[in-house]
């Protein structure tokens, strides 16, 4: 894909336990993808920005985010 513009596609995963993590790494590996993590607790969303995830409060702020897929987790 040399010399085409790739753009990029958010995916929203709802749910930030293992499985949900493992979605967001395997995402994150799709060259043109951009996972959005929505976690479920709240308190998980600042370890995940530190992390450095893209993250969503809710699966409307991922949408607002351009994300139009989610996978739930």
């Amino acid at each position: 894909m040399s010399g085409q513009n790739v753009t990029s596609t958010p995916v929203a995963v709802l749910g930030t336990g293992s499985i949900g993590m493992r979605h967001v790494r395997v995402l994150g590996s799709i060259p043109g993808i951009v996972p959005v993590a929505v976690p479920v607790r709240a308190a998980r969303r600042g370890s995940l920005r530190a992390e450095g995830h893209q993250v969503a409060d809710n699966l409307d702020a991922a949408a607002a985010m351009g994300a139009r897929r989610a996978i739930i987790a």
